[in-house]
């Protein structure tokens, strides 16, 4: 390759290097490079062309890539021939550091800013090679050249601050003087950010001037604030000059770090990208030292902190883990190191924590939190690959440890790495090339351990700032996250550094102390803020928190034990306020205007035990509202008692076993068909000779079924020598011994087990069969009670005290009863009880304003179901406290239909995935031989489907009838057809969908002919209605949307066992509103009328008359109704087979249409998203940067341009669905990343592509906008289907 390589004399100097810079990329690391013949080409062309600025740039740039890349083959040179000649043009090229030199140059292919950048990248990579030292310009010169190289330009000043910061870990600084030089360098660039155009070489500029900072603070600061040292002695007159410098130091480090504070401000009101404020934040909470700030710069910093995290924060709540919680527990890295999990980089961009994250980090910092944070830094080394490799954790953490403390030895890491921080290089032991190391000076991830910090003294901040921290803190701190424990933290300091007071925020934030933390924490943290200000001992006492030290300083305090005293009389007053509603309402109302605000709660915790019914609170809320003022105040109240029954359920979470401890301890024991077997007396099992078996120990036994033998005994017939095993008895009776993990799906998939044990010695004829619930395929079965069929998903302690039949679908159990129709409810909202408190809330929780429930009320709920996680996993929503069911009752109509999606979705999926996946990682040991899905690997249940419409309804019949554990996804792919995961699976949704939508015979036609989403009233379909409700279920139990937009008319139907007469006539109205007028007529008309009429009783045969029209009426339309009622029946038993529809109490019937089925009533003509969400939820890679011009064209065309049809066209091209999640494009999962597609052989004819698994959208770089929406249009349309690009 080098051979080629012209060098004749007569070649122009220019072309010679440009082609040998080409040929030494190309080249890479490889260790068979000619160096010698290299060099002299480089000499030749600089001797010829030593006036030429292009040729001086040209040979600094290939003397770069030879230090670069080829440094280790320098000592092998011929000293004479080889090292000496490189070492004249290394002289030769960095000479030009001197101005004059630089002057007499002409530029004509390139500019002097070249060279100058070249000419620091030559002195930077010097120190990598010792022989070049000698020509090496001293360190006054360099710091010279790179104040004079800085020309404004962003890049230029990279480069400059690059050397410089090679400078500083070098510490061949000679004086304090070169320090402050390199100071105001780093400084002045730190002043340019506040008002240069922010585009990505700002980011740049921003990442140099940080690592420049971190640097000086380490290398250079600690000898500008010492005082020079001679021979151990200060030197005369020194200590005022240190004095003075070390002031003067000081100044400038408090300049800086107000500066960056600005900076921050202006990249936080800037509006641009997230990513940007994400590094700005992670810099400044790196950089940042509080004890060198004044109060203002920090109380400034503070306010935009606040803002910011109002607009950043999750507008809706989503649910984590319940099971990771709990004062013993550490709290999880809320930004888990990848890089423990990868052996390379995959590029040199920095790796920063979440904008939320870094946001809270430096809040704490500039709030003086001394909380304990744990950092996590990237060192990698350049291999012969140009790939850079991670070091492992224990060489990470020693070279951070060296760089912050500026250590000039050198570390010797495993793998015979020897890594020299002053040049930042790796010598192997075993190669000849000295390798770069790359350092990110600002942590990839800090973690934190949950701690608190309490301040000693109290911290004057201004009121208005600290009420908005704590309004931006509020909404962050529910759940079990780490952001939530940090944000909760940094409030807590706040309160706690404030003056004592007992509002509603300060109480619930000590009431929630016990939950986060150890006793003995508590108790300091009391005894803490007691000897600061015995004030706060009253709310400590009200809070319930170190009541005896808080009792004992009131008690010494005679002015303040009286407080104890009003709280309790306010309590009393409140109680018998409740006594005087019966007696005399005025009295009440008059009471209620005067009293407390205390009062007034107390009187409305009273409620919740209150005797009295519906209509007597009705009246005196009716009362109530007459008078504005206290109507107001009532409104307040009932706000406040919701948040403070939700604070106080998550902080007083039950105290006992875990949930590991109550499965390994809980089982309970399920007879199928005992029942009946005790009706007909077999109820005890018999030996083959009808003689009743009793109970036998021995040891000299052996099961006559199983050939089993164990030492706990068995039942026998001594008479006939004939023993059973407990588990052959088990069999025998269809008794199943079902652990606490377990669901009804499990029960039912043991029984079935069971059934296909025993199969081969059954001789039963097909009648028996059928009678004994093994008809046809034995797995087409389902497990009710006399409440009616259970959800699969339904935990199986709620089975106790039932008995429990398993039948075929449609057929009877073993005990000849049918099994019903309808699904079972269970008596988990029995809120009877409340019934006065839920008429207090739904009278003043309605008159607020609509969308008074905010994310603080959301993540309330979130914080509490997730407190009761385990008894939710247990005893599925019949765990939740009866007064928190209330609540979300009546607070439902104010909160957003997504929230409320995901709150059904926890209660009914997620809970009992994370406490299956919390079970399998403790390894619990589970008693009982029916256990959930805890062995489960995770993944995905995979079915394969035919396209025909006949053959997906019997696939997915047979599998939901399997019952699939809720603990995995199902996944469907299409038989033939390439393509698996989320992509298929949202295309069989979607394809199901339309096919269901086309089948005419399965809904019911008006009189004018149109075809109405209701079940047909001609024909019962039971499979298909099945399939329909379980791909519902189970669309929604995995994260996918059906599109069947079901009648909201249909869910008092599904959600009932026997429908009213009520709820019939009000369906008939909506689905055939002539007849129901027809039958309004005959209700309404006289006996004469009626004969006029002619109608008579179909049963009976006589003339109508007004005393039977009503039932006459009334059994017409439950006639006209029952095959829909039964169709509807179906589709409710295909939804229980997946989930448990006791989980969505709280939605209305349009709610449930949106949720489960898709349907929407919003506007047709409105888009689907705007150009703005779009851009929000898209993120550029692989080909493709923030600000691409291509990006952005097409975030224009499709989220601007595009109408609302051709948005549900890419919708579904993306993810194989036209509809989005009910939050939009935040409900996707994941952002939608547009990548690089090169065109292919058809030039500007290629299509975008797109991988719906994972959102990855594949764009070609296209010239014009035109043709780009017209290739999107083409793909969308022809290609929303088709999976052979996955």
């Amino acid at each position: 390759m080098f051979l080629s390589l012209d060098v004749t004399p007569s070649r122009a100097p220019y072309d010679l290097l440009s082609d040998l810079c080409t040929l030494l990329i190309i080249a890479g690391d490889s260790t068979d490079v000619p160096l010698q013949p290299l060099i002299r080409a480089i000499d030749m062309a600089l001797t010829k062309g030593s006036s030429s600025g292009d040729v001086m740039v040209m040979a600094a740039r290939a003397i770069v890539i030879i230090l670069d890349r080829l440094s280790g083959s320098l000592f092998s040179l011929d000293t004479r021939n080889g090292l000496d000649t490189f070492r004249k043009c290394f002289s030769t090229v960095v000479s030009m550091v001197d101005m004059q030199k630089r002057e007499s140059l002409h530029f004509e292919k390139s500019s002097e800013g070249e060279l100058k950048e070249e000419v620091l990248q030559c002195l930077s990579l010097s120190s990598k090679c010792c022989e070049l030292a000698v020509v090496v310009p001293s360190t006054e010169e360099q710091i010279q050249f790179c104040l004079a190289a800085v020309d404004g330009s962003k890049r230029t000043s990279c480069k400059v601050l690059h050397h410089s910061i090679g400078l500083m870990r070098q510490k061949e600084l000679k004086s304090a003087t070169d320090c402050r030089a390199l100071e105001q360098l780093v400084h002045h660039h730190l002043m340019a950010l506040f008002h240069l155009d922010i585009d990505h070489e700002w980011d740049e500029l921003l990442r140099t001037v940080v690592e420049g900072i971190l640097t000086y603070r380490a290398w250079c600061a600690p000898r500008v604030l010492s005082p020079d040292r001679q021979g151990g002695k200060h030197r005369r007159g020194s200590e005022e000059g240190g004095a003075s410098s070390s002031s003067t130091h000081i100044t400038s480090l408090r300049n800086m770090m107000v500066t960056l504070l600005q900076i921050g401000e202006r990249i936080a009101g800037s509006g641009t990208a997230s990513s940007r404020v994400q590094l700005t934040l992670a810099c400044l909470a790196s950089v940042i030292e509080t004890h060198l700030l004044p109060r203002e710069a920090c109380e400034s910093a503070m306010l935009w902190l606040a803002q910011l995290l109002l607009r950043s924060e999750v507008r809706s709540a989503s649910f984590s883990n319940p099971f990771n919680s709990g004062s013993d527990s550490v709290a999880v890295n809320a930004e888990q190191p990848w890089i423990d999990s990868t052996p390379t980089l995959p590029n040199l961009r920095w790796v920063v924590p979440s904008l939320l994250w870094s946001a809270l980090v430096l809040l704490a910092k500039l709030c003086g939190a001394n909380f304990n944070f744990q950092s996590e830094y990237i060192w990698a080394w350049r291999g012969r690959d140009d790939e850079y490799h991670l070091y492992i954790k224990k060489v990470r953490r020693r070279l951070t440890t060296m760089y912050f403390s500026a250590e000039r030895s050198r570390i010797v890491a495993p793998g015979r790495h020897v890594i020299d921080l002053q040049t930042m290089t790796d010598n192997f032991a075993h190669g000849d090339t000295a390798s770069r190391v790359h350092f990110q000076p600002i942590p990839c991830a800090i973690s934190f351990d949950g701690g608190l910090a309490i301040p000693t003294r109290g911290m004057m901040l201004k009121k208005k700032v600290c009420a908005a921290v704590q309004d931006a803190l509020r909404p962050l701190s529910f759940g079990h996250t780490q952001v939530a424990s940090l944000a909760r933290s940094i409030r807590f300091y706040i309160i706690c550094s404030g003056d004592p007071t007992n509002t509603m925020d300060v109480i619930t934030a000590f009431c929630s102390l016990p939950a986060d933390q150890k006793e003995p924490t508590v108790g300091e943290i009391c005894a803490t803020l007691l000897k600061r200000d015995k004030r706060w001992a009253s709310v400590l006492q009200e809070a319930g928190v170190a009541d005896t030290p808080a009792a004992e300083c009131l008690a010494r305090d005679g002015g303040k034990k009286n407080r104890i005293e009003s709280s309790t009389s306010e309590v009393k007053r409140g109680a018998d306020c409740l006594r005087e509603v019966q007696r005399s309402p005025g009295n009440v109302l008059a009471f209620l205007r005067t009293t407390s605000s205390s009062e007034l709660l107390a009187f409305v915790q009273g409620l919740e035990k209150s005797p009295y019914g519906e209509e007597q609170m009705m009246a005196l809320c009716e009362e109530m509202k007459k008078d504005d003022v206290l109507a107001s105040r009532m409104r307040t109240v009932a706000q406040t008692y919701v948040l403070r029954v939700l604070h106080h359920t998550a902080s007083c979470k039950p105290v006992g076993e875990d949930l590991a401890e109550r499965v390994r301890s809980t089982s309970y024991t399920v007879n199928i068909c005992s029942a009946g077997d005790r009706i007909k007396g077999k109820g005890a099992p018999r030996c083959p000779n009808g003689h009743a078996l009793r109970v036998h120990f021995s040891v000299n036994w052996r099961c006559d079924s199983c050939a089993f033998a164990n030492a706990f005994g068995s039942l026998a017939c001594r008479d006939c020598n004939y023993d059973l095993c407990s588990n052959c008895v088990d069999e025998k009776l269809s008794r199943m011994e079902t652990n606490s993990s377990a669901v009804v799906g499990d029960v039912i998939q043991s029984w079935k087990a069971l059934k296909l044990k025993r199969s081969p010695s059954t001789s039963s004829t097909s009648s028996q069969k059928r009678k004994s619930g093994c008809s046809g395929n034995a797995g087409e079965v389902m497990l009710f009670t006399s409440s009616g069929v259970v959800p699969a998903s339904r935990p199986v302690s709620l089975l106790e005290g039932n008995d429990v039949h398993i039948a075929p679908v449609g057929g009877e159990c073993r005990c000849c009863i049918p099994c019903p129709p309808f699904v079972a409810c269970s008596a988990a909202h029995n809120i009877a009880e409340h019934s006065s408190l839920r008429v207090f809330l739904h009278t003043f929780l309605a008159t607020r304003p609509q969308r008074w429930v905010d994310t603080a009320v959301e993540l309330s709920i979130v914080n509490a179901l997730e407190s009761r996680g385990e008894d939710i996993f247990l005893s599925g929503v019949s765990g939740i406290p009866s007064r928190v069911v209330l609540i979300l009752q009546e607070v439902a109509p104010y909160i957003s239909l997504a929230f409320k999606r995901n709150m059904a979705h926890f209660l009914a999926v997620g809970c009992c995935r994370f406490g299956l996946y919390h079970l399998q990682d403790v390894g619990v040991n589970v008693r009982g031989t029916v256990t959930g899905s805890i062995a489960s690997n995770g993944l995905a249940f995979k079915v394969t489907v035919k396209r025909n419409t006949e053959s997906i309804t019997n696939t997915l019949y047979k599998v939901f009838l399997e019952y699939p554990t809720l603990r995995n996804k199902v996944e469907f792919n299409f038989e033939g057809e390439e393509g698996t995961g989320e992509g298929p699976t949202q295309e069989l949704y979607a394809e199901l969908s339309r096919r269901y939508r086309s089948m005419s015979e399965l809904w019911h036609h008006r009189d004018d002919g149109v075809c109405i989403a209701f079940p047909s009233m001609q024909q019962v379909h039971p499979k298909r209605f099945f399939v329909l409700g379980a791909s519902c279920g189970r669309a929604f139990a995995d994260g996918y949307t059906m599109d069947i937009s079901l009648l909201p008319v249909v869910w008092p139907l599904i959600r009932s066992q026997t429908p009213s007469v009520e709820v019939l006539w009000h369906l008939l109205e909506e689905v055939e509103p002539a007849l129901a007028n027809s039958y309004k007529c005959v209700l309404q008309a006289t006996d004469a009328e009626l004969e006029q009429m002619g109608l008579e009783d179909e049963e009976t045969g006589e003339a109508l008359t007004v005393s039977t029209a009503k039932f006459y009426v009334e059994k017409c339309v439950e006639r006209r109704l029952t095959n829909a009622v039964s169709n509807l029946h179906w589709f409710a038993r295909g939804l229980a087979s997946v989930v448990d529809l006791d989980a969505f109490w709280f939605f209305t019937d349009d709610e449930m249409s949106a949720i489960i089925c898709g349907f929407s009533a919003e506007d047709s003509e409105e888009k689907l998203f705007s150009e703005e969400a779009l851009r929000a939820a898209v993120m550029e890679a692989h080909g493709y940067s923030t600000g691409s011009q291509e990006v952005e064209t097409f975030i224009s065309l499709v989220g601007d341009e595009f109408t609302r049809e051709q948005q549900q066209l890419f919708i579904e091209f993306l993810t194989g669905c036209p509809q989005l999640p009910l939050n939009g494009l935040d409900g996707l999962g994941r952002k939608i990343t547009v990548v690089r597609k090169e065109l292919e052989g058809r030039g500007e004819q290629t299509l975008p592509s797109c991988n719906t698994c994972f959102l990855y959208f594949k764009l070609p770089p296209y010239s014009t906008r035109k043709i780009m929406k017209e290739r999107l249009l083409v793909a969308i349309t022809e290609g929303r289907r088709n999976f052979s690009l996955s």
